[in-house]
């Protein structure tokens, strides 16, 4: 499933002053530590098995929308933000993303969508409730077609997680190249996410430098596809819990653990060459300057990926794989 950019028209700037903002008594900064990073399908056996192999990644974690909508999301705190107090250190300033200038403060989606007393707009679900959802209401067994009624699930689901104790997440180090070979990106250090739709206009740059601003997020660049690059892991007591509590009464096909679908779905390097190009959100300046665009903004031609890295080589040589 290709993700669509769809950005709003004009990107309109309503930010207030910090100390005028919502964002400024905020308590626990929700927009600014769950990133969404990828629409989910879920239509069959084999989507399941890749959504609950997803759920074991360190920091990443399946929300299901009120509309039976999947995203897959990164929890980690933008780079930006100011963890004593919850202040976004570039808030109003130049370099921060008209994402973020241009978000509706007053009227938060994540506040709502990621309250601690109750679901009612989004179900975030670890591996454990992905397992218990299944098990309750045979999911794989009914075809996905038996979904209980929205406000059911979310006070089932939200009760069943207040009675489960989190397992510990075990803490990554980020990517620190500037070239990465298909046959590395096959390692589980790195999670792609399915081939992203290249930028049209100068304004999809936005998004890039929203997301590229979480640690360990970043953009993998060839010739014929992009994709949004996590540095994270496996974590071993996620993979625990499946081949202990589930895979033992689950009639699949390998009769083990199996990372085919994932490789097939979110790691998108048999499209696209010999070589990853890694940007970061600091490099974004530089990408855009490569780039061609009519007068309207729209993107006649995107820079090939070895003039790319030539340039990115001669501005931060010590960076060069």
């Amino acid at each position: 499933m290709k993700e669509k950019i769809a950005l709003p028209g004009d990107l309109i700037v309503r930010q207030d002053l910090w100390n005028d903002s919502p964002c400024s008594h905020c308590d626990n900064t929700p927009c600014c530590s769950n990133l969404p990073l990828a629409p989910f399908r879920l239509e069959s056996q084999s989507d399941f098995i890749d959504l609950l192999l997803l759920s074991t990644y360190s920091d990443i974690f399946p929300g299901l929308k009120r509309s039976g909508e999947w995203t897959i999301y990164l929890q980690r705190k933008c780079r930006f933000l100011q963890p004593e107090d919850g202040k976004c250190t570039i808030h109003t300033q130049p370099h921060q993303s008209l994402i973020c200038k241009s978000y509706d403060a007053h009227n938060c989606w994540y506040t709502d969508a990621f309250s601690p007393k109750s679901y009612s707009t989004m179900i975030p679900f670890n591996t454990s409730m992905l397992i218990w959802m299944e098990k309750e209401y045979e999911l794989i067994k009914n075809r996905f077609d038996r979904i209980p009624a929205w406000d059911d699930l979310c006070r089932d689901a939200f009760e069943f997680r207040k009675g489960t104790i989190e397992l510990p997440t075990e803490q990554s180090t980020l990517l620190n190249e500037r070239k990465l070979s298909f046959k590395k990106s096959r390692s589980d250090e790195y999670l792609f996410f399915q081939p992203y739709q290249r930028p049209e206009n100068i304004k999809h740059f936005e998004l890039m430098s929203f997301r590229l601003g979480f640690p360990g997020v970043s953009l993998a660049v060839s010739d014929t596809t992009w994709s949004y690059i996590v540095k994270t892991g496996q974590n071993g007591a996620f993979m625990n819990l499946i081949r202990d509590e589930y895979y033992p009464g689950l009639n699949h096909k390998d009769g083990c653990c199996s990372f085919d679908g994932i490789e097939k779905r979110h790691k998108p390097f048999s499209e696209a060459g010999d070589l990853w190009v890694i940007i970061e959100r600091n490099d974004l300046p530089l990408l855009k300057s490569l780039t061609l665009y009519d007068d309207a903004g729209h993107i006649r031609k995107l820079p090939a990926t070895g003039t790319l890295l030539q340039a990115l080589d001669k501005g931060k040589p010590d960076k060069a794989a």
